[in-house]
């Protein structure tokens, strides 16, 4: 085997060593998919967007999320087909919060509204009026965050909301220097949820018939001992 021969194997072992290593390696800055399957931005995390009914009381990260999604405008129809794609169907814009304006949408039956302070971290609340609140409603729910030409999308499933709800940001972008962004604006994405506790079943009128007819047999019972008791005293 010449010496040729020798160098030329080397190198393809090396080659190929170094395109296994590539496949397997962990997702980078500049890539976009699931945190829930390590194939999102290095830059993400679920818990850059909490969510909790009472805020005060306490927050969980999003259940999932995707991105960066860069060097694009978050637009309703572009975000809707993101969501189509990764969550599925029956999304609708309820809210957004802009630097220079905002948006209110009213879906399934609730005028929602949103707020999110400046900067490149903090807090966020949502809020909402309708016949069904103040009572208890169940959504999926997509929090998106954008910053410069780039969003990124946190989803919560079956989340409760009366209301009144809100929770913590942290903007996952930077500049060419490495330097944080700050918040563009922050969109609220929603549709009908599932209750993940449903309430127990309400006995039928004959089950409450026979307790009753029960209770009123040990009253009767009762009763007679008792009189029993004060003759033979």
């Amino acid at each position: 085997m010449t010496t040729q021969t020798v160098l030329g194997s080397f190198m393809g072992a090396v080659l190929l060593a170094g395109a296994a290593v590539s496949a397997h390696a962990a997702p980078t800055a500049g890539s976009s998919g699931y945190c829930s399957n390590n194939s999102a931005s290095t830059l993400m995390q679920a818990s850059d967007l909490t969510y909790g009914v009472n805020p005060a009381a306490g927050t969980s990260a999003s259940h999932d999320c995707y991105g960066l999604v860069f060097s694009d405008n978050d637009s309703a129809a572009k975000v809707n087909g993101l969501l189509k794609d990764t969550w599925g169907n029956g999304w609708s814009l309820a809210a957004k919060d802009d630097i220079s304006s905002s948006e209110s949408h009213n879906v399934l039956g609730i005028d929602f509204s949103v707020k999110a302070n400046a900067g490149t971290s903090g807090t966020w609340s949502l809020g909402g009026t309708g016949s069904s609140l103040p009572g208890t409603v169940w959504l999926d729910l997509v929090g998106v965050l954008k910053a410069g030409n780039d969003y990124a999308l946190y989803y919560f499933d079956d989340v409760a909301f009366d209301g009144s709800a809100g929770g913590s940001w942290d903007a996952p972008f930077v500049n060419k220097q490495g330097r944080p962004l700050n918040l563009s604006h922050l969109s609220i994405y929603v549709r009908e949820g599932d209750n993940p506790s449903p309430p127990s079943e309400v006995p039928e009128p004959a089950s409450l018939a026979l307790v009753g007819l029960g209770l009123l047999g040990v009253g009767v019972s009762r009763r007679g001992r008792h009189k029993a008791e004060k003759t033979a005293a």
